[in-house]
């Protein structure tokens, strides 16, 4: 494996962290603007706190308390709404300076995709129909070709300079 491979393989793997910090700021999002949102993460934090230590969740979910937990979570929503975007531009930013914009941003948005998706059902329980599975077969279908595009590029000795021109 020579160096420009070893480098567009840290570009892709930057670019998929990218992916799941955005998805990140995606679920960050549900949670702050959404009352649902915040309902989800509650009680999956009412389940988690009540098997770890029964004291922290009598303290977080007393009747008299909740409300307040409620705006607790939003507000770490919105906290990480920017927290995860920061993330993700460093992510997305180093990821363009090792492999194409192309790769770059087609992997990012597929694992942005599936992260969000995969972490939505898991959290708050959203459905995935027929349908959705049909388009991401067609973007995971998208995603392996530009990478064999790419790969194919490089093995005939074109790169893509700074200026965005083919050199040889």
């Amino acid at each position: 494996m020579d160096s420009s491979e070893k480098s567009n393989g840290k570009g892709v793997y930057f670019a998929m962290m990218a992916g799941f910090s955005a998805a990140f700021a995606s679920i960050f999002a549900k949670t702050a603007a959404s009352e649902d949102g915040a309902h989800s993460v509650a009680n999956m934090l009412s389940s988690l706190t009540k098997a770890a230590s029964s004291d922290l969740h009598r303290f977080l979910f007393d009747q008299r308390l909740i409300v307040f937990t409620l705006l607790a979570i939003r507000g770490i929503g919105v906290l990480g709404i920017f927290v995860s975007n920061a993330v993700m531009w460093i992510f997305f930013s180093k990821s363009l300076q090792l492999c194409s914009s192309i790769v770059a941003t087609v992997t990012n948005t597929a694992a942005n995709f599936f992260f969000t998706a995969c972490v939505s059902w898991v959290l708050f329980e959203e459905k995935l129909p027929v349908l959705w599975w049909c388009g991401s077969s067609l973007i995971v279908t998208g995603l392996l070709l530009v990478h064999h595009g790419s790969r194919d590029k490089a093995e005939a000795g074109l790169s893509m300079g700074p200026d965005n021109k083919k050199t040889v």
